[in-house]
């Protein structure tokens, strides 16, 4: 038998149990219990793909987790992407590459964290490939996350795209309001804290697309109201979390990015909405989608929306091209900056 691989240790709180389940990522918790049910049979691979901090992680963790509360045997490895990578690299300098080989194509479970890190790394691309490969052949389960769904990373190779394909691909959107409200309760109930429930919806309304910064800033609640002495008022949650996020500066909505663009460009917000397609206009429209996708990771369904009721191939097309752009013209990357900071 294959030596047990040390993994990263695994968070039991990150557990099915404690997901909180909504429409926003029942198919991918689903998907999930399948996998771990069972390993290598069904939803091979599985690709979960969404924004940061919606609970991705949290699904991978009980993945583990639950395989090894069944067989402690199993060999697991959880893995980030850029770990993958700097340990590929490390590998070949120092000659050890078939150590790095036998740990990585022997396991049971494959779990890695952000492929999309993969990108423009053709060498790891290529030992991420045939590693791959190997382990979907003997029937060991694969799981990956993204921010996107494959197609939509650029600079992945055609045949990995493919692969991700062969299983199921699954994404968990931004929680509801009802959902932020029920994943603040547990939270609530787990760690015996007393919140007033006007406190809860108050957050809820508050922060809207990442659960942790959900969390993050109920358990900052409760410790600014237990540092001061006072009750959990709605005056007081109103005045923390104002504080929480002028500090943070992470809780931008839809209407507060639109209007820093078109204050930067000195255009209206009609304009920005409009379908007038003049180069004056295009720019700025497609800084504002790379900036919903990349702030408030809305998928470019709800961008689209977001802008007038533009389809989700023009979306996708302003965000890369921003993207794109980014990585050479300095122009792009100052105008990004001085919007970011006007944000802040």
């Amino acid at each position: 038998p294959a030596e047990k691989v040390a993994a990263e240790p695994f968070s039991s709180r990150y557990n099915f149990d404690s997901f909180i389940v909504g429409n926003n990522n029942r198919l991918a918790f689903a998907a999930a219990e399948i996998v771990a049910d069972k390993p290598g049979e069904a939803y091979n691979p599985l690709f979960i793909y969404g924004g940061v901090g919606l609970g991705k992680t949290h699904l991978m963790h009980a993945i583990a987790t639950e395989i090894l509360r069944r067989d402690p045997r199993k060999n697991i490895i959880y893995t980030s992407c850029e770990t993958f990578t700097s340990e590929f690299i490390q590998a070949l300098q120092s000659k050890t590459i078939n150590d790095f080989k036998k740990k990585y194509r022997s396991v049971d479970v494959f779990l890695v964290d952000d492929i999309q890190f993969l990108a423009n790394k053709e060498g790891t691309q290529e030992e991420f490939f045939h590693t791959f490969n190997i382990l979907h052949q003997a029937n060991r389960q694969i799981v990956v996350t993204a921010d996107r769904m494959p197609k939509e990373i650029s600079d992945l190779e055609d045949r990995l795209v493919s692969r991700f394909g062969w299983g199921m691909v699954a994404d968990i959107q931004a929680p509801n309001f009802e959902n932020r409200v029920a994943i603040l309760q547990a939270k609530a109930e787990k760690q015996n804290l007393k919140v007033p429930q006007e406190a809860l919806e108050y957050i809820a309304k508050t922060i809207t697309t990442n659960v942790r910064e959900l969390e993050g800033s109920l358990i900052k609640l409760v410790g600014a109201a237990a540092i001061e002495g006072v009750a959990i008022t709605p005056a007081f949650t109103e005045r923390t979390l104002k504080d929480l996020a002028r500090s943070g500066g992470s809780n931008k909505t839809t209407k507060q990015i639109i209007r820093a663009v078109t204050e930067h460009f000195n255009i209206e917000t009609a304009d920005i909405m409009g379908q007038k397609r003049t180069k004056d206009l295009v720019y700025p429209r497609q800084i504002v989608m790379y900036l919903l996708r990349e702030l408030l990771h809305q998928s470019y369904p709800q961008i689209g929306d977001a802008l007038g009721g533009k389809d989700h191939t023009t979306i996708m097309h302003g965000v890369n091209k921003i993207a794109g752009e980014l990585k050479h013209n300095t122009a792009v990357e100052a105008d990004i900056k001085a919007i970011k900071l006007a944000l802040n």
